[in-house]
């Protein structure tokens, strides 16, 4: 991660003094520095460093901001806007500011839902519109809001499942993409782990939190069979596989 973090401070610093010499700097080098401050911050937060994290984001914040109230119709710009809330979220959660962290999240959610009224065959902008909506699912669990982590964790479950009937590797026979079952199966699994917790609550939820699992077992079972899985898949299944058991499945 050390390394990381000095090739992308390394390439904040370079566009910076371009930015810095020069005020007219073309729109396209100031996406790249917001580009580069969001990856910085996302490395940061990775290592564990939440206020440099935090900082990093926010200059990345007023760069796209910027270049949003230029350029209005870029998807590109509202596109990064969105990831970047979707880290203000996750640093305000880890911060212990849960209604802020859900304000931010929702942000993010709001914006992908518009970009994709416009592109709504951009399969990027609906993969990380799921995986947002699973942050969110995280956020109102935090809160015991139970019918949201429902809702939100439908829809995630439910826009994957999407890509994987939809979006293709033409390249490999049109074989589904291992990005989306690791995504799905995820999303399946930490679904599941959520309707486990409200279980006691209401029993019909046992019988779903069994079926979430084991349906996300098959999505990251198959990324080990095809030799793709990494050591965290295998963890994530095994632990599924644990609780699957538990549940008597």
């Amino acid at each position: 991660l050390t390394d990381a973090i000095n090739l992308q401070v390394e390439a904040v610093d370079r566009l910076l003094n371009v930015k810095i010499s020069s005020p007219e700097t073309p729109r396209a080098q100031l996406y790249h520095l917001a580009t580069y401050y969001g990856e910085l911050a996302d490395v940061l937060a990775e290592s564990g460093d939440g206020e440099k994290a935090y900082i990093s984001n926010e200059e990345a914040f007023k760069l796209l901001i910027e270049l949003v109230g230029e350029s209005d119709s870029s998807a590109g710009y509202h596109f990064e806007l969105a990831r970047r809330f979707n880290t203000k979220a996750a640093l305000l959660r880890d911060g212990g500011k849960g209604t802020e962290a859900r304000e931010s999240q929702g942000k993010s959610i709001a914006i992908l839902r518009d970009i994709l009224k416009v592109h709504p065959k951009r399969y990027e902008f609906t993969l990380e519109l799921a995986l947002s909506l699973g942050q969110m699912m995280d956020l109102h669990a935090d809160a015991d809001q139970v019918q949201e982590v429902l809702d939100t964790g439908d829809e995630a479950v439910r826009l994957v499942k999407e890509l994987l009937n939809s979006d293709f590797d033409i390249e490999n026979e049109n074989a589904k993409q291992d990005r989306y079952r690791d995504a799905y199966g995820n999303l399946q699994i930490l679904y599941a782990q959520h309707l486990e917790r409200y279980a006691t609550k209401d029993t019909r939820l046992k019988g779903l939190a069994l079926k979430y699992y084991e349906k996300g077992a098959v999505q990251l079972e198959s990324l080990v069979t095809s030799g793709v899985a990494t050591d965290d898949i295998k963890k994530e299944l095994e632990a599924a596989k644990a609780r699957i058991k538990a549940l008597g499945g």
